[in-house]
This record gives C-alpha cells, structure tokens and sequence, in this order.
C-alpha cells in the first residue's frame, strides 16, 4: 500500500538557497520512494518539496483553506473552512510527517502533530528536516523540559531529527515499514 506524508514547511524560501535545495531534494528522494504527499496552501519552501515529489512520480493533495482560494497550487486543491479544519485533515491524511523550516505556522502546525499523536495514542513519526540547524535550539528546549522534570523525554515521541534529506526518508522508510 502507497505510503502518504504530510509536509509542514513554510510558504517563504528564506534567505539561504540551502533550504529549497534540500526542500528539492527531499521531494525527489519522496516521489522515487513511491509516497503521496499532502499538504496546506502552498507557498514557496511547501511548493519546492511538493513540486519536486510530483515530478518524480508522487501524488500531491493540497488542502486549501477557502481564505487562500486564489492560490495556485502544486497539487489537486481539496478546500475547507479554515486553518483548524485544514490542521485536522493535515494530521489525519498521512502515515507520517515531515516538518521543514518555517515561521510560525509551521511551528503550530508541527506542535498540533504531536498533540494529534499524543491525544489519538497515534505513533505517526514525525521527521524534521534541520537545514542549518533551523531545529537545534527547538530540540535543545524540549530537551530542557526534561531537565526541569516536565517530560520524562529528551524529544517529543516519534521525532526523529536527521541531518540530511536522505538520512531522513531512509529513517522514515524504515520507521513506515513497521508500522
């Protein structure tokens, strides 16, 4: 059965060619893997992963809040009323997900994954690209939570934090193949 993940990432490119580069690259190393991927509204980093799956053979689902119908997208637009229906599509649609570099909704879309997976007693992994070392301070305040006794995890289950496009989908494909 085709595997489908969700992409988190944000609508702008940033300033270091870096992070659409490997957004590109992990999207070829998704659609050579065979997986569908799902997404939001789009934008420049979501659309550099999303188009690059496409054209190595995945299926792409964007799902489109009614506020940004106006927006192109990389996939077959499905449309919903807002940003908290779209979380839940987002976090119900896929076996995994993959967060890249973004602003705050990014961030809120990565922490409603792992509220999802813990209220739902899910084990969705959720893989997190950290081009330039956009996550360490994210990772080193979670790991803080833990000190101060607030989590008896150093990391959110189901987080994996590769260091490399290709090391995340062979986590990833590893991680999917036992679920």
């Amino acid at each position: 059965m085709k595997k489908t993940v969700t992409i988190f990432a944000a609508s702008e490119a940033g300033y270091d060619q870096k992070f659409v580069q490997e957004a590109q690259e992990l999207g070829k190393l998704i659609g050579d893997k065979g997986w569908n991927v799902v997404c939001g509204d789009g934008g420049k980093l979501v659309d550099a992963v999303s188009q690059a799956a496409k054209d190595n053979g995945s299926n792409v689902a964007n799902i489109v809040t009614i506020s940004n119908i106006h927006n192109d997208t990389v996939g077959k637009a499905y449309h919903v009323k807002d940003v908290y229906e779209q979380q839940e599509v987002l976090n119900t649609a896929g076996d995994a997900f993959i967060t890249l570099p973004g602003s705050g909704m990014t961030l809120a879309e990565f922490f409603s994954s792992l509220v999802h997976n813990y209220r739902t007693k899910s084990k969705k992994v959720n893989a997190v690209l950290n081009t330039n070392n956009f996550f360490s301070k994210l990772f080193e305040f979670f790991t803080s939570i833990h000190e101060f006794g607030f989590s008896k995890n150093k990391r959110p289950s189901a987080v994996i934090l590769p260091k490399s496009p290709q090391k995340l989908v062979d986590a990833l494909a590893a991680a999917l193949a036992r679920t």
